[in-house]
């Protein structure tokens, strides 16, 4: 509340338009990483490097909801990666 000069009604409106935000792709995958329950040797490496390597500079700033068909298309043209490479980190 300091930051918004001890005014309830600026902050409950900061704290509920922060829970309104909708995360990043980014956000969405390393989720996914995260919560995979025992995943083969080596999986969450793979998948946290495909996420450094090709996610979070060309598609992870944006806010998952806006992701559509032909944004996805295009990164993995961009990528040039073997059709089995997403497959792979989708598991």
């Amino acid at each position: 509340m300091d930051a918004n000069g001890q005014s309830f009604e600026i902050t409950q409106h900061a704290i509920l338009s922060n829970k309104k935000r909708t995360p990043t792709v980014v956000e969405v995958v390393q989720e996914h990483i995260d919560l995979l329950i025992r995943p083969p040797s080596g999986t969450t490496k793979t998948n946290q490097t495909l996420l450094d390597l090709h996610i979070s500079d060309r598609t992870g700033h944006l806010p998952v909801d806006k992701l559509d068909y032909r944004l996805v298309a295009h990164w993995v043209k961009s990528i040039g990666k073997a059709p089995k490479t997403f497959h792979t980190f989708m598991a």
